[in-house]
């Protein structure tokens, strides 16, 4: 799942890349959510319809397996503040960017969460897992 800003982001690079990980990115379904996009979508994406809170229970009841958001903040925030986010998985890397926004929701609100899993890879990269909290 993608917001509008991240599938315009990726669908302008990824269908002209080749290679393993290109052929699998390319080759997976995205659904978009969006209020200004209309119609058909291109790099085999599909428009979310109507309301979230509709939309998203249909979705996950139709897939088979778990539905992966990557990137798209606005719309981050906004399936999480509507409780439409099973697990939350954050990357923490080992590095401090010079610049950028400092706070992931910037000062639309809080999501509270409680850590769910820790797993720490070789490379120094930890991934937390949280669930939101009720």
């Amino acid at each position: 799942m993608l917001g509008r800003k991240t599938y315009e982001g990726l669908a302008g690079y990824w269908p002209s890349q080749s290679g393993k990980w290109a052929d699998m990115v390319n080759a997976l379904p995205k659904y978009v959510g969006s209020t200004t996009l209309s119609g058909d979508l291109d790099w085999n994406a599909t428009l979310l319809e109507g309301k979230l809170e509709d939309s998203i229970p249909r979705l996950k009841d139709g897939v088979d397996g778990d539905l992966f958001m990557h990137g798209s903040g606005e719309f981050a925030y906004a399936l999480a503040v509507r409780g439409l986010i099973d697990e939350f998985e954050v990357y923490l890397n080992p590095l401090v960017w010079g610049a950028g926004k400092v706070h992931v929701l910037g000062d639309r609100g809080t999501v509270y969460l409680k850590l769910d899993g820790v797993r720490q890879f070789d490379s120094g990269v930890v991934l937390l897992t949280y669930l939101p909290q009720s």
